[in-house]
């Protein structure tokens, strides 16, 4: 894997070198584009498993509307413990039990078995961890990745800068005209490179974190309510 992502940031480095169609200097110039994008995808490839790789990009089904499900699943982790917390103290223990056997949310299913078997602390504390490291093993990478991306994104705009201003050297020596190119790669490089990292890469980062954070917020309230609902019937 790390060899594919290092071969993908030298065949980047070799793009910026290659001839440029442009003739002028617009808002828009493919060749800095793709150097900034398949940059930072490169050099995830690098320093990523195969899995976290994958999970980088997957994270971003949370942004379509009616695909991301793990913000949705924390809301509902919250609304049933909620649920669960009031039955249960109502005393409609039948109510509660037919909340969690048709629930699919483990947090659900967790709270009535270990009320139910009224089991110790430490046990209730070590099951909720383990939720909790699930939540975190789903994002983390995505997660450091995409921060990776958002420091790195205007570090390759540099690179597309400094092609950009060799191939303009190298024009002035050989005595051409044409200098738009050359130009458009050196100014809008570096351009693409702070907006993907400040205003695309950056913002998915804390997102997913928010996202990540909520989860455990969550798995905590239903560990207390659990502890609340077992000294309760103590």
């Amino acid at each position: 894997m790390q060899l594919f992502g290092l071969a993908f940031i030298i065949a980047v480095v070799a793009f910026g070198f290659l001839h440029n169609p442009a003739t002028s200097i617009g808002y828009f110039d493919p060749q800095a584009l793709l150097i900034i994008l398949f940059g930072s995808v490169g050099a995830t490839l690098l320093g990523s498993k195969p899995r976290d790789f994958l999970r980088t990009f997957v994270a971003l089904r949370e942004f379509i509307p009616f695909v991301g499900r793990f913000g949705e699943q924390t809301s509902a982790m919250e609304d049933e413990r909620h649920q669960l917390e009031e039955l249960w103290i109502q005393g409609r223990r039948a109510e509660a039990v037919a909340l969690a056997e048709r629930s699919n949310l483990p947090t659900t299913r967790e709270i009535l078995q270990q009320v139910a078997g009224r089991v110790s602390e430490a046990h209730t504390e070590n099951r909720f961890t383990a939720l909790t490291h699930l939540a975190v093993d789903q994002f983390e990478a995505s997660i450091n990745n995409w921060e990776m991306m958002a420091k790195l994104g205007p570090s390759f705009g540099m690179v597309g800068t400094i092609t950009g201003m060799v191939k303009l050297f190298k024009t002035f020596s050989a005595g051409h005209a044409d200098l738009g190119s050359s130009m458009s790669l050196a100014l809008l490089a570096t351009l693409y490179g702070i907006t993907f990292g400040a205003g695309v890469a950056g913002p998915v980062s804390n997102y997913l974190s928010k996202l990540m954070y909520e989860r455990i917020n969550v798995i905590s309230r239903c560990e207390k309510t659990t502890r609340q609902l077992v000294h309760m019937r103590d």
